[in-house]
């Protein structure tokens, strides 16, 4: 299905596209099982005989980029992660000696507890803005290139598009292999663990997680940075896309609701 937004916005009825026999430009038409309108939305049907072409199809999606401020929800989302990793590395200082009372102190064991929990959040909160922003790079980068072919743009957008994308990726995989290598420093940590790591790095299990922890919170902050110029520069190219296609839509005599 191929959905085009901000087209006949609000009303009933269905359409479909026909290129006028006396002018040559395209008009929509009511009445057609051949295109719906849905929420809004004008929904073409692939699998059905259209009396416009392929061409003229493509040209109704100039909508599909995602409308929302990802700069600001990447943002609020870093920051959220990074208040829980440092949060979670304070809990881990403020334990004490867990071999209190033979490990059996009531006070250490709580804290032990909610220091791995709040651990356990910071890893899952990490892996998600990380997920959620590859995520965009993928849905924008398939409008971009769409979008694109269906104007027929230089693909030098996409292409740059692209590299933006795959310049994230070596940031998030290190990143997310430290937070998991944090984890497992802390489980060595526990006294009740029979490995120890002590005798080949010449410290203590406790001094390793530390480490870690302090290692893979500051390589976060620095990858979130370089990933947040990296969403402006996304977004850049998005709305030189979008500018491109006013600018051919306006010349065809086509709607460019939606397009600012």
């Amino acid at each position: 299905m191929i959905a085009a937004a901000g087209v006949l916005r609000d009303s009933p009825a269905a359409f479909f596209v026909k290129p006028s026999p006396e002018t040559g430009k395209q008009t929509i038409e009511p009445e057609s099982s051949v295109c719906r309108l849905l929420n809004g939305r004008i929904i073409l049907s692939q699998n059905q005989t259209s009396p416009c072409t392929a061409e003229l199809q493509l040209q109704l999606i100039f909508e599909l980029c995602p409308d929302f401020p990802m700069k600001r929800i990447f943002l609020t989302l870093a920051v959220l992660a990074n208040v829980t990793m440092l949060a979670s590395l304070l809990m881990g200082l403020q334990i004490g000696d867990p071999m209190t009372l033979g490990g059996r102190d009531p006070d250490v064991n709580h804290r032990i507890g909610n220091h791995i929990l709040i651990g356990l959040f910071a890893l899952t909160s990490v892996t998600m803005v990380h997920a959620l922003l590859f995520t965009y790079f993928m849905g924008t980068g398939r409008w971009i290139e769409e979008t694109s072919a269906a104007y027929g743009l230089s693909p030098k957008l996409y292409v740059a598009s692209r590299k933006l994308k795959y310049g994230i990726l070596p940031g998030i995989m290190f990143t997310f292999l430290m937070a998991l290598g944090t984890g497992c420093c802390g489980a060595i940590a526990d006294p009740a663990t029979a490995v120890s790591l002590s005798a080949y790095t010449g410290f203590s299990d406790s001094l390793l997680h530390f480490s870690m922890a302090i290692a893979t919170w500051c390589v976060n902050l620095l990858v979130n940075f370089t990933q947040y110029f990296r969403i402006a520069g996304n977004s850049a190219i998005v709305e030189a896309v979008l500018g491109e296609v006013r600018r051919i839509r306006l010349e065809r005599g086509l709607p460019v609701d939606g397009l600012g």
